[in-house]
């Protein structure tokens, strides 16, 4: 199934480039004044979503095969390029779409972007093996493999079917939609009479990982992930250049690419990255519909916003800012109707096949995470179709917004006229509101809950990231653009004004939510991280940014001839310096610069693979790492692996052994505690059959944050000898 590298090498731009390039040059108006990286980082970004589109559409269907998704890819090619020669021949000057090249300069700051990328290659391109039983990751992974192994977003279990018993093997757990889980602890659900698994979390970033498995093999093909994050700073960098600073920019993208929770989850195959760089994404196509009005980005920005609900259920916070932002745009004159009827039907018929989709394939993972979220404003009582419906609401108000008439002279930029008096109170208003918030909050941060991570502990966590000054300093950063960017009479005027507003009402929502509002978490660090890395560390490392850049131009705008200048400079040095060795130290002392997490797990598991065929059942006792890898020994080689909380041997599971057997399958049983299985009344029925000995490195998590100094654990090598025995 592997495909050779030089097939790997012609298909790769075909899926992840040439469409995107072949759908921008038929604007060619819309993009004369984007450089080289925009017009890159746009093409690319676009031909990733549609082939993952035209990936998910196949797997639903269960045709999802490389050759399959390389055909349909090719044929929207040719109807693109069908579409570009056409309107060539139309067009009355034959150098129309020929001519225009991007402009392309070489500058201090551009340099200095690319020097991160470069040291972000080491830094980010070592991603972990995780295929075990750990967090998250394990279910994604592994899914994505089964799609590719498969053609399928779903996959089959025939041994849990001619299974009687179910509960000696199975974890039971009540739910609406499901009543077994195919391993304990996590997402792999299995309905009673159908033996078909659904996976939890929705299936975009899956299916873009199955892809590349497809392409590149299981030994490569979580480098996704890492090159996820290399876009997402690009597309980080292009926007701040837009909407804030180029200084601010470069220093934003330092900053981040060098934190210790974007390395780690650079690493780490979750969705995280993916979410980070559609967001970045989205914001840069808006500013730049905000800028052109052209119908070009108004489909870009949609795309992107429109795949994030396919990728997170909380991007429903996201589509409900998308809705305030247009109507601000529409108002305030900077958009037309037409503009925001294309984004609106376009972002609609993506929410409403997401929406179909997670009816028919995601309904588990999805109504627990709404009825979650419900909770928090005291909604628990939602049936799926009315959760489905909630979901899709922002983009249907979207579509009736842009198709109701309303009277012109409402427009925002003649209605509002901020006066200086208004402006200084509003000004002082927001500035007292967000320092008291943040201050209150601190206060709290060591008050603990029922045991696990909540509101308290989110400034906790971000002080880690940032250090207890890079904190401050991020917050007295927000205040400054509010009072001074926001704030102003020109707002409804300026087209880079109005695009940090809507970066604003995209990002603070998050914000809201996840630092100010209740929200339970895992005592577990680093993964605890995760619903950080999207939105909320960006937002608080741009404010910081740009406190930064404006501490130094004031420190630094004159030359040094009296004491008090010299004075400014030197605190100026020691405030950034408090900030950056901090950074450097978390980063070099918590020894992720050098570590790979589960290394060498996947060939450890390939190698004991071999040992059995497909006639086995393998039976993994006590839930662990190690007995762990009973997932990708079924998910990605096709063994049959049962993993059992407990060993209960009785009369049942007996019955159970001698009915597999009867079928023509051997049964094993692994366990790295053998005193257990040999005392247990299994010893008459069991022989020796081989030991193997797993051992990978990775990060002890931290699982008490009052007292952690850290924002992570320390490396430590973890190694078991599996005893096999035979079931006779």
């Amino acid at each position: 199934m592997y495909q050779n590298v030089l097939s790997s090498i012609i298909i790769s731009p075909i899926l992840f480039f040439i469409p995107g390039y072949l759908i921008q040059r038929l604007f060619p108006r819309s993009v004369l004044n984007l450089d080289l990286l925009e017009r890159f980082l746009l093409q690319t970004i676009t031909s990733i979503i549609i082939t993952g589109l035209v990936g998910l559409f196949l797997s639903g269907l269960g045709y999802f095969t490389i050759l399959n998704l390389f055909l349909i890819v090719f044929s929207i090619l040719l109807i693109v390029l069908f579409i570009f020669i056409y309107r060539r021949f139309r067009t009355s000057t034959l150098t129309g779409l020929a001519t225009i090249r991007p402009h392309f300069s070489i500058n201090r700051r551009s340099l200095l972007f690319i020097i991160i990328l470069i040291v972000g290659l080491i830094l980010f391109f070592r991603p972990g093996e995780f295929i075990t039983l750990h967090q998250d990751d394990v279910v994604i992974v592994n899914h994505a493999t089964s799609i590719a192994e498969n053609g399928i977003i779903t996959a089959y279990d025939p041994v849990f079917l001619q299974t009687n018993d179910k509960e000696l093997f199975y974890y039971a757990r009540p739910h609406p939609f499901y009543e077994y889980l195919q391993f304990p602890y996590f997402g792999f659900y299995v309905p009673l009479d159908t033996g078909i698994v659904t996976f939890q979390y929705l299936d975009f970033y899956p299916i873009l990982l199955s892809i590349s498995y497809s392409l590149f093999g299981l030994e490569y093909f979580l480098y996704l992930t890492p090159i996820v994050t290399l876009f997402s700073l690009g597309f980080l960098y292009a926007t701040l250049k837009r909407i804030l600073d180029p200084k601010v920019a470069v220093l934003a993208v330092f900053l981040l690419a060098f934190n210790f929770a974007q390395i780690w989850f650079s690493r780490y195959p979750g969705v995280e990255m993916f979410t980070q760089m559609l967001i970045f994404a989205g914001v840069l196509a808006l500013t730049l519909l905000i800028n052109s009005r052209s119908p070009y980005y108004a489909i870009l920005s949609a795309l992107f916003f429109g795949t994030l609900l396919m990728v997170r259920v909380d991007s429903l916070l996201t589509a409900g800012s998308i809705l305030l932002v247009f109507i601000i745009l529409l108002m305030s004159g900077r958009i037309t109707r037409r503009l925001a009827l294309i984004f609106s039907v376009t972002f609609l018929l993506l929410n409403l096949w997401s929406s179909l989709h997670i009816y028919y394939f995601d309904k588990q993972y999805f109504n627990d995470q709404f009825m979650y979220s419900g909770r928090i404003i005291g909604v628990d009582t939602l049936s799926l179709n009315e959760s489905l419906f909630f979901y899709t609401l922002p983009s249907i108000l979207l579509f009736i917004f842009s198709i109701i008439p309303y009277r012109k002279n409402i427009s925002l930029d003649r209605k509002i006229e901020f006066k200086y008096v208004k402006i200084k109170t509003f000004r002082l208003i927001s500035a007292v509101t967000i320092a008291t918030s943040f201050i209150l909050l601190y206060i709290q941060r060591y008050l603990i809950s029922n045991g696990v991570i909540a509101r308290p502990q989110t400034p906790f966590i971000l002080q880690w990231l940032l250090t207890p000054i890079g904190l401050l300093i991020s917050i007295i950063g927000f205040i400054w653009i509010v009072n001074n960017k926001i704030i102003t009479s020109d707002l409804f005027r300026d087209d880079k004004l109005l695009s940090l507003l809507s970066y604003l009402m995209i990002a603070i929502p998050h914000v809201i939510l996840l630092y100010f509002m209740s929200l339970e978490n895992q005592p577990i660090f680093p993964w605890a991280f995760r619903r950080f890395i999207p939105v909320i560390l960006p937002f608080f490392i741009i404010v910081l940014s740009f406190a930064i850049i404006k501490l130094i131009d004031y420190s630094f705008s004159k030359p040094a001839f009296t004491q008090r200048l010299i004075l400014r400079k030197i605190g100026a040095i020691a405030v950034i310096s408090t900030i950056i060795i901090p950074m450097t130290y978390i980063n070099v002392d918590s020894g992720i610069l050098t570590h790979t997490e589960f290394e060498g797990l996947i060939d450890q598991t390939k190698e004991f693979s071999n040992y059995f065929d497909e006639n086995s059942i393998i039976l993994f006792h006590n839930p662990n790492y190690f007995s762990g890898i009973a997932v990708p020994l079924k998910h990605i080689f096709h063994r049959n692996t049962i993993l059992m909380e407990h060993l209960t041997v009785n009369q049942s599971f007996v019955n159970e052994i001698q009915g597999w057997k009867n079928r023509g399958y051997r049964v094993f049983i692994v366990t790295n505690q053998p005193h257990e299985v040999i005392s247990s009344p299994l010893r008459s029925r069991i022989g020796y059959y081989f030991s193997y000995n797993i051992s990978f490195t990775k990060m002890e998590y931290v699982t008490e944050p009052p007292i952690i100094s850290k924002p992570y654990g320390k490396i430590s090598t973890f190694n078991t000898l599996l005893q096999v025995y035979e079931i006779h």
